[in-house]
């Protein structure tokens, strides 16, 4: 069963689960099997970077992935958009890891990833450097991000974690913008867009990564697509909760709560009090500098802050349609970044 087949019939087959993953359409390089197990000491848990909902994520030096080794091509591989790069040699990459036989629902991530981002290349998202199918086991493997996540840089209590000046905050927020933006652009609509899948490298530029859960926008007429609801609570457009239809406003919801993240310090959502969206709209609806996260120190603006905080209530406005586009958006990032 070819990939293209998985991805364009529905019925069944969307419910069964697949023998063999096997693969029918030009991607990025693909890489043998027993280059991950070497490069990852056969996948040892002191490689092991983190763990999302469908496997393990593990950071590697690919070894001789040029000369044919990988993939048989003389240490070439088709790059995204088409174009032919170099193979990733000693280069520092993550593997993610899918063992779909213990999740149906996996394997059908995993093609849509490997679908979206083979066709993505933007300095904003995450860079897919190849993949390998193994039987029932997938692996996607992308350019390492050295700071991780830019979760943990908000809420870890870790020692050695230094808080996000004001700064810097602004400026992975027009990064995780733009990288919002070229998707929406090309009419993909992201569907998990969160915090914990805002990647920073080691000069805290954003890249947007995780493309499982990714929808082709609304084609013609149509202005939304009807799809299951999914995603992560506290970030999960309440409209498309209700109805099921999935707009790229849906994405501006949860990039709002971002926003609101950024600025406040706190979590999408909370034991105490319930969603971050659900108290700005019925907690704090006015600005006030009681809310700005008590960590941002130096460099914090006012009245930038006033003008960040309406922002990211426009995103999660309820109703769909007054919320701005990610155009506007950028365009009110950058006023702010000035203030």
């Amino acid at each position: 069963m070819g990939l293209c087949a998985s991805m364009c019939t529905g019925g069944s087959q969307e419910e069964q689960k697949p023998p063999q993953i096997t693969l029918s359409v030009p991607l990025p390089q693909e890489f043998k099997y027993e280059a991950l197990v070497d490069a990852t000491n056969n996948f040892d848990q002191s490689t092991v970077l983190g763990e999302g909902g469908f496997g393990k994520v593990y950071k590697a030096v690919i070894p001789g992935a040029n000369g044919g080794e990988a993939n048989g091509n003389g240490g070439k591989a088709k790059g995204e958009g088409g174009a032919t790069a170099s193979a990733a040699v000693g280069q520092s990459v993550a593997i993610k890891v899918l063992n779909s036989s213990g999740k149906k629902s996996g394997y059908r991530e995993w093609v849509t990833e490997v679908l979206m981002l083979e066709r993505l290349s933007h300095p904003n998202l995450v860079s897919l450097r190849g993949y390998c199918a193994h039987g029932e086991m997938a692996f996607l493997i992308y350019e390492y991000v050295s700071k991780g996540a830019l979760n943990y840089h908000l809420f870890s209590t870790a020692d050695d974690v230094i808080p996000l000046s004001w700064q810097q905050r602004l400026q992975i927020a027009v990064g995780a913008a733009t990288g919002l933006h070229h998707l929406h652009e090309r009419n993909i609509i992201h569907r998990d867009f969160k915090s914990a899948n805002i990647l920073l490298d080691d000069e805290l530029r954003a890249k947007v990564s995780d493309f499982g859960l990714a929808k082709v926008g609304p084609v013609g007429d149509q202005s939304y697509v009807e799809t299951k609801v999914k995603g992560t609570p506290g970030y999960i457009d309440p409209a498309y909760m209700e109805r099921g239809r999935l707009t790229v406003k849906s994405d501006v919801y949860a990039f709002g709560v971002v926003l609101l993240e950024l600025l406040t310090g706190r979590h999408a959502t909370d034991s105490d009090s319930g969603s971050l969206a659900q108290w700005v709209w019925q907690e704090s609806k006015v600005y006030t500098p009681a809310i700005v996260d008590p960590r941002i120190k130096d460099g914090y603006s006012d009245k930038g802050g006033r003008k960040f905080f309406a922002l990211a209530r426009a995103c999660i406005n309820a109703n769909t349609e007054p919320r701005p586009e990610m155009t506007d958006v950028l365009s009110t990032l950058s006023l702010i970044t000035k203030m």
